[in-house]
């Protein structure tokens, strides 16, 4: 990272900041978070992935707690449980709820009023209505994906999730610190085989993947792409080692996928522009003002 531009915390550069923990020799917070003058949803959370879990992430830890960004304290006060919480029938520009599965019912009425209020926001926001419930309806499967998907041999694993909504545009992520798709996909005979996460994320895109055998495998993707397809939104999947970036091209389907250094959890970023061409830096946070 060039430490004389004023950066976009996106999620590639929340990568970066990752690889320049790893290779410095220093031990002192040098300044992460100062050098970006702006973030997105998808770059705010994947930050948080990485400093929950990297074991040299002390560094970064710190910096998120010294932010004063109202951002920033959304999202932290989200995880500790110390977040005040919205009005009930408010419409929010951004707001983060953190995902509980010891207390998951499936009929909690505090999560309940958070997609309502994201669906007041995506409407205000110029959505048409039966796509705005598409999104919700994609955003909400997500969530219980954490519950159901991300312990492994009886652990339960805690997530995230957060929505951003400007005019005409949205952006959302849903993250659980669990056990990767790998993992979770070979809890189920018909994807014992698969090798790597690289193809674990594969087969959740392509062929609706899941552990649960014979209970409408992969629907909330399956919803999620229906949603999207003339919307021209963006999707980026990170699980382990592999993240894919997923976007639809000509009516079809187009997943470019890389490998990463490891990291556990999965993360799903999801970001749409009506009337353009989606990118990230579309929706943004400024921290200039701060």
């Amino acid at each position: 990272m060039d430490n004389g531009a004023v950066l976009m915390l996106d999620s590639r550069n929340a990568e970066a900041c990752r690889r320049s923990l790893e290779v410095s020799i220093s031990s002192e917070v040098d300044g992460f978070l100062s050098r970006f003058g702006g973030m997105t949803l998808a770059g705010m959370v994947e930050y948080f992935m990485l400093s929950a879990r990297h074991p040299k992430a002390g560094r970064m830890r710190t910096e998120m707690r010294r932010q004063t960004s109202a951002p920033w304290q959304a999202m932290l006060k989200a995880w500790l449980g110390e977040r005040d919480e919205a009005p009930p029938f408010a419409s929010p520009e951004y707001e983060f709820r953190k995902i509980k599965p010891r207390v998951w019912t499936g009929n909690d009425p505090g999560w309940h009023l958070y997609e309502r209020r994201f669906l007041s926001r995506l409407r205000e926001a110029g959505f048409e209505s039966i796509f705005a419930h598409g999104v919700l309806k994609a955003f909400a499967e997500m969530a219980e994906n954490v519950v159901q998907h991300s312990g492994f041999d009886g652990s339960e694993s805690q997530g995230l999730a957060g929505y951003y909504v400007g005019p005409q545009r949205f952006a959302f992520s849903i993250c659980d610190l669990g056990c990767g798709l790998l993992r979770s996909l070979h809890v189920s005979s018909l994807w014992a085989d698969v090798p790597s996460e690289r193809d674990a994320i594969l087969a959740v895109v392509y062929k609706a993947a899941s552990r649960r055998s014979g209970q409408g495998e992969g629907e909330g993707f399956k919803q999620l792409w229906k949603a999207f397809a003339d919307h021209g939104a963006i999707a980026r999947l990170r699980s382990g080692d592999a993240t894919a970036s997923i976007r639809l091209a000509d009516g079809s389907r187009v997943v470019e996928v890389s490998n990463i250094p490891r990291i556990d959890g999965v993360h799903l970023s999801v970001c749409c522009t009506l009337g353009c061409q989606t990118a990230e830096k579309d929706l943004d946070f400024s921290l200039l003002d701060h």
